[in-house]
């Protein structure tokens, strides 16, 4: 079997990186069948804090296993895509939104994946959580009528309410 890897293919190419490698997102390619990593950009591999992925597996390279991940979005898409909303990698101990997308890639059926960083987001979430957990324990505990409200889509919602 020969493998070759051509580097300097074409200043298209070399555009089109440019364009994923300076995008805040994290990009990925693989073979649709084999799971093949055909390419990572900038973002990704920095990520990783890997380089060559040339002949591994995504879930190989990026997550060292030797089988498919269980929490992989790829066999979940349908009509050639699928949204995730909130992905959790344990091994970047982060949060992302995934979005795949089946592509032509050179000659290969492949799946593109963008991949945003949302762990901030997440913490966020989490934070507001705590804060009404919090709130709602003071209100239950304050001797006298005391109501919280919220506006939503233009109606007053009652939030918390002592007994």
């Amino acid at each position: 079997m020969l493998m070759t890897v051509f580097l300097n293919t074409s200043f298209e190419s070399e555009e089109h990186a440019s364009l994923l490698n300076n995008s805040n997102g994290i990009v990925y390619v693989l073979e649709k069948n084999t799971y093949e990593l055909l390419y990572a950009n900038e973002p990704a591999l920095k990520l990783w804090g890997k380089n060559n992925y040339c002949g591994l597996e995504c879930y190989t390279f990026i997550c060292g296993r030797y089988e498919k991940c269980p929490w992989c979005s790829v066999p979940k898409m349908q009509n050639g895509s699928v949204h995730v909303d909130a992905a959790y990698s344990p091994l970047a101990d982060k949060w992302f939104r995934i979005d795949c997308h089946e592509i032509k890639w050179f000659g290969h059926d492949a799946v593109a994946v963008y991949s945003i960083d949302i762990t901030a987001e997440k913490k966020q979430q989490l934070s507001l959580q705590i804060d009404k957990i919090s709130l709602e324990k003071t209100i239950n505990n304050i001797p006298m009528g005391v109501a919280v409200c919220e506006m939503k889509n233009g109606k007053i919602i009652r939030s918390a309410v002592n007994p």
